[in-house]
């Protein structure tokens, strides 16, 4: 059988390298053989990529390690690398990039040692190791860090902090933890300001919760639902973006739910009077707060309320839930009808017997105290009485004589339960003719 010209090249490289002060592992080399068998199921130097890399490699290893009398065995010994295998959660194009990429520092990191050693000491052998170590850890805005993060050989970490030998370059691994001012529990639209431990070169991401984010070190939040939400943070090194750490300890944020409610009402006239019948509907609540528009309040489930005068009202209903939530809705209602005590409005003082004085009907029935005047346009006050048996007859009470038959406007003011003033106007007619 015809030997391939391969077969040679694992020897070759032990024995030049060997020569050259540097030690060689063949564990090593198997170790990355067989990574690299795994991530390609096609032979690899029969792709482009592969020749220019092998040419590279090949003038890079001539000009350090071989000497002019061996360069027709290098010519003649074709190199051989394979793919290594792709970690998980990366693509293969990915890994292998990266892969390339550290492989490559450590192979310069190298070369430049093995160079310093035989300008220094040509006579003394010295073993190193180019062992490939677990890849850097490499996370994405959408994949949480992990706790460690491994490192080619060229690159040293301690106290959370990376260094990178060839350039002197110190990066901190950053640190995400957080504060928060204020409560974590509260009604719909509690806000909640947090606080990240400040550093220097370092990109901040906020998660809510709820589907919202933030890039701000100390953002404030809104949450308009209820609910309970997890807050997280994510810090990423602005030097070098793949090294992000994710805050182990998360605040949980709860939102109680708003009293869900509406109003019912029901408006009827009873005695003359508008009254309308005020019901809450909805979840369960600790307490009520009615403000019926006309400065009257009540706190119960079913209100009944009376409107003497006409006009427009805007009622308002407060509720509060048992962890103190409040939700507040209003209604607009309309009044038609004035209160005018039950006045009549005509009478005929003509002595007949029927309709013959003028006396609202309320006031004949309360216990209340009032005045009521009777005016004329031309004549001023022609009557004024505080009594319930006391009413107007038709004439002046100045002259005694009976007054002329037209319109005339009557007041009314009367104290109230709450010993307010209530005044009530309206026009009553004077005619001769019992209608």
């Amino acid at each position: 059988m015809k030997n391939n010209k391969l077969d040679n090249f694992e020897s070759f490289i032990n024995d030049k390298i060997s020569g050259d002060q540097v030690a060689y592992n063949p564990q090593d080399w198997n170790d990355l053989s067989a990574r690299l068998d795994a991530a390609s199921p096609t032979p690899f130097y029969k792709k482009g990529w592969f020749l220019g890399g092998a040419a590279a490699i090949v003038v890079g290893a001539s000009s350090l390690l071989i000497n002019p009398k061996e360069e027709n065995l290098i010519a003649d010994t074709p190199i051989v690398i394979q793919e290594e295998t792709k970690p998980e959660k990366l693509s293969e194009n990915v890994q292998l990039e990266n892969d390339f990429i550290a492989k490559k520092e450590v192979i310069k990191t190298s070369e430049l040692n093995h160079k310093k050693l035989k300008e220094t000491n040509k006579n003394t052998k010295s073993e190193t190791k180019t062992k490939e170590e677990e890849s850097v850890e490499t996370l994405t805005n959408h994949q949480p860090p992990q706790e460690k993060s491994t490192l080619p050989s060229s690159l040293t970490q301690s106290n959370n902090k990376v260094k990178t030998e060839n350039e002197n370059l110190v990066i901190s691994k950053p640190v995400a933890e957080y504060t928060y001012l204020g409560t974590l529990k509260g009604c719909q639209g509690l806000e909640v300001t947090f606080k990240a431990q400040e550093q220097k070169n370092v990109n901040y991401l906020w998660s809510f919760g709820d589907g919202v984010y933030s890039d701000l070190i100390n953002p404030t939040h809104i949450y308009p639902k209820s609910g309970t939400y997890q807050v997280e943070l994510i810090v990423q090194s602005a030097i070098d973006k793949s090294i992000l750490t994710k805050s182990e300890y998360n605040e949980q944020v709860t939102i109680f739910e708003n009293p869900k409610m509406e109003i019912i009402e029901d408006q009827y006239l009873e005695k003359g009077i508008t009254t309308i019948d005020y019901s809450f509907v909805g979840d369960k609540v600790n307490k009520l707060k009615w403000n019926l528009g006309d400065e009257n309040e009540a706190n119960t489930s079913e209100v009944q309320h009376q409107y003497k005068k006409s006009g427009r009202y805007q009622v308002e209903l407060e509720a509060y839930s048992v962890e103190g939530c409040k939700s507040k809705v209003s209604k607009t209602v309309f009044v038609d009808h004035d209160y005018n005590l039950l006045a009549p409005t005509a009478f005929s003082p003509n002595g007949d017997g029927l309709n013959d004085t003028f006396l609202p009907e309320a006031l004949k029935q309360t216990q209340n105290q009032f005045t009521m005047i009777v005016q004329s346009r031309t004549n001023g006050i022609v009557f004024e009485t505080s009594s319930a048996s006391n009413q107007w007859d038709g004439k002046n009470y100045k002259t005694g004589r009976l007054c002329d038959e037209t319109s005339y406007v009557w007041v009314v003011k009367l104290t109230n339960q709450k010993g307010e003033i209530e005044e009530y106007k309206g026009v009553v007619l004077v005619t001769m003719t019992d209608r």
